[in-house]
């Protein structure tokens, strides 16, 4: 049995077939692009960067049966600072002013050891998540811009920490210039900053 082939049909097949792996290479190429796109814009992937360079304990993806205390008092800490900061600046208060409220509440939550209801812990911060980013769409706020150049910030300081263990800001430090993207995406420059 004889078979005939059609050269000029055969070196078409092989145009295509080198079109379509040149494609393929392409969309690999592309979709590694995104996904490191992706991840460099991630939070999970900021936290655990600077957790990683500033030693403190990170996890993306085992729940942990045992927190340190002192792990969970900072993190109360941390969600406190920056919840009064952010009420103080939907109510246009100077964070001076409320100051004494936070050291009543740190206080009253240093005089306790934590014990962790995980459930309870687990659907907080799946709230906060949520209202965190629902207030962000409220606002107009763009997440990937702020996050990224917070990142830059905190990234930039010393390894040394403060007595409430947090990075210290070293000379010269830039803290992240959250006004500049508010302007870049549209905040009008006579609105309250």
């Amino acid at each position: 049995m004889k078979v005939e082939i059609d050269l000029d049909e055969l070196a078409k097949l092989r145009a295509e077939n080198a079109r379509l792996s040149l494609q393929v290479t392409e969309l690999q190429e592309a979709n590694t692009k995104l996904v490191l796109k992706e991840r460099e814009e991630s939070i999970s992937t900021h936290l655990h960067e600077f957790g990683f360079k500033f030693g403190y304990p990170t996890n993306l993806y085992q729940v942990q049966n045992e927190v340190d205390p002192t792990v969970i008092g900072f993190r109360a800490f941390l969600h406190l600072e920056e919840s009064f900061e952010t009420l103080a600046g939907m109510y246009s208060v100077h964070k001076q002013e409320i100051v004494s409220f936070r050291r009543d509440l740190q206080t009253w939550f240093a005089a306790r050891e934590p014990t962790p209801n995980y459930l309870e812990i687990a659907d907080g911060l799946g709230d906060c998540d949520y209202i965190n980013e629902g207030t962000r769409q409220v606002f107009g706020f763009p997440r990937v811009a702020i996050a990224m150049e917070i990142q830059r910030a905190n990234m930039e300081k010393d390894l040394s920490k403060d007595g409430s263990g947090k990075p210290i800001k070293p000379a010269g430090w830039r803290g992240p210039d959250i006004r500049g993207i508010l302007l870049r995406h549209g905040l009008k420059p006579e609105l309250n900053f």
